[in-house]
């Protein structure tokens, strides 16, 4: 029982600062978190207190907003995995603002959700930035995810739904909706986006599978809608499709290293 407990407690806590993470800059309230993590308000707020005292989280004297804290960063920095695969994926993402002139993305998989781990600007006049690095969401409701999602099996895919399944709301999507969207994708071989998280922007992202064959990652472009019409996706699909391709080839080539190149996504 007491490890039960224990085991509990360990996955409120990381529930609570991924959450938190998933706000942004701008912080999350204490009804923001209770509803997000499922969690009565009080045991919330006695679980956010703890977290305020070990620096992992900290909560503005104005707002009252929670956001996460220093303790968060300092541990971040002991962990160089994914920084290489960003360093690794950065010229690909270059060459792909440099040819379309809009925001790539790069995401990984991390459990229940999409991580945004780079994203390069493009020199279109008209920015659209609709994820921080570091930002995270449901796995499935970018582009990139989406990608990421559709390359899953249906027993997985349904897991996840299930997973955000109270939380579909507050994107304006159904569990039925997100399942078509899957399906949609995997008739493509693309994750495509029409204004659903951010109306003006679309985006389109194809997913990168490491070594093993494992979808990890995933790559994708986003615009305002109007540049997204049918013959230009069609010409996005086609470099990104190049770029990803490439970038697979030479994750193969990479030896063995037992870090992120090589190990399935934290599930």
């Amino acid at each position: 029982m007491a490890n039960s407990l224990g085991t509990q407690s360990i996955s409120r806590v990381a529930a609570i600062l991924r959450s938190i993470a998933r706000f942004g800059p701008d912080g999350a309230r204490l009804s923001d978190l209770s509803r997000s993590v499922q969690l009565a308000r009080p045991t919330a707020r006695r679980m956010l207190k703890g977290l305020m005292e070990e620096h992992l989280v900290v909560q503005d004297p104005n707002s009252r907003r929670y956001r996460l804290g220093g303790l968060v960063f300092e541990l971040g920095l002991a962990t160089t995995q994914r920084s290489h695969l960003a360093d690794f994926c950065r010229p690909v993402l270059r060459r792909l603002a440099e040819a379309t002139g809009d925001t790539i993305y790069l995401v990984i998989r991390s459990g229940f959700e999409a991580v945004c781990l780079d994203r390069v600007e493009g020199s279109f006049p008209i920015r659209t930035v609709t994820l921080a690095i570091g930002g995270r969401r449901p796995l499935g409701l970018g582009a990139g995810g989406l990608a990421l999602l559709a390359s899953l099996g249906d027993g997985e895919v349904e897991r996840i739904i299930r997973h955000h399944e109270h939380e579909l709301e507050a994107y304006a999507l159904t569990a039925e909706g997100w399942r078509r969207a899957v399906e949609t994708a995997r008739t493509l071989q693309y994750g495509y986006i029409d204004g659903r998280l951010t109306p003006g922007v679309s985006g389109i992202g194809m997913a990168v599978a490491n070594p093993a064959g494992t979808p990890y990652a995933a790559i994708s472009i986003a615009s305002i809608s109007s540049r997204m019409m049918n013959k230009r996706v069609g010409e996005l699909r086609a470099l990104l499709q190049a770029e990803v391709s490439t970038l697979a080839a030479l994750l193969n080539k990479r030896p063995s290293s037992g870090g992120v190149f090589d190990t399935a996504p934290n599930i």
